[in-house]
């Protein structure tokens, strides 16, 4: 194929012959909307849905990719009574581990320990927030609570636990704060009781 007049005027500039790109190729079976979920491990979509959210949260210090796949290893697929278990087992194995690391003086331990627990405290419950007053609801999420609430003070860095009709946590930036100044947080979104949407304090 000859080369155009612009491409030896590139060529002979920089030295490097031009690129020759091939067109990019076309995918018609991938049409906006058409596109079929990205299955990570369960075939139920609401299983594996929530398994994805609990592993976005590994960048965060919240979950362990490896810990959330060795959970959902031991889930029988479809039964939320295994799911609760597997969950609220490693949470509590977790909260143990904490409570320990903190006794010994690594922070940083506990703290990790801690976010986590309260993440898996939050899956295991989560499939069972239509019973307010069931087992699984009533010893979960106050573990969920708990557990966020002791790794606050290891986070190196002020956190305020709002209560009332706008409960949650605030989050205060480091440094003093300019007068006239409007210092930056996150929203204090709510921590509903058990059975509403959502988690503990909305992480």
């Amino acid at each position: 194929m000859p080369m155009t007049l612009e491409a030896r005027v590139i060529a002979d500039a920089t030295g490097y012959p031009p690129c020759r790109c091939e067109p990019a190729p076309s995918f018609p079976n991938l049409a906006l909307g058409s596109m079929s979920r990205v299955r990570l491990y369960f075939e139920d979509e609401a299983f594996d849905g929530q398994l994805q959210r609990s592993i976005g949260k590994a960048d965060s210090g919240m979950a362990s990719v490896g810990e959330c796949l060795t959970i959902a290893a031991q889930i029988t697929p479809g039964d939320r009574e295994s799911w609760y278990r597997e969950w609220s087992a490693f949470g509590w194995r977790l909260k143990q581990q904490a409570d320990a690391a903190l006794d010994g003086g690594h922070a940083v331990s506990a703290r990790a320990a801690y976010l986590r627990a309260a993440e898996y405290f939050r899956q295991a419950f989560f499939f069972h927030r239509d019973d307010r007053h069931g087992p699984e609801l009533q010893a979960a999420y106050p573990a969920s609570v708990q557990a966020f609430q002791a790794a606050l003070p290891l986070l190196g860095h002020a956190a305020v636990v709002l209560s009332g009709a706008q409960s949650g946590y605030l989050f205060a930036p480091a440094g003093p704060v300019r007068p006239g100044s409007v210092p930056p947080r996150a929203p204090a979104r709510s921590a509903p009781g058990p059975g509403a949407r959502g988690s503990p304090g909305r992480r």
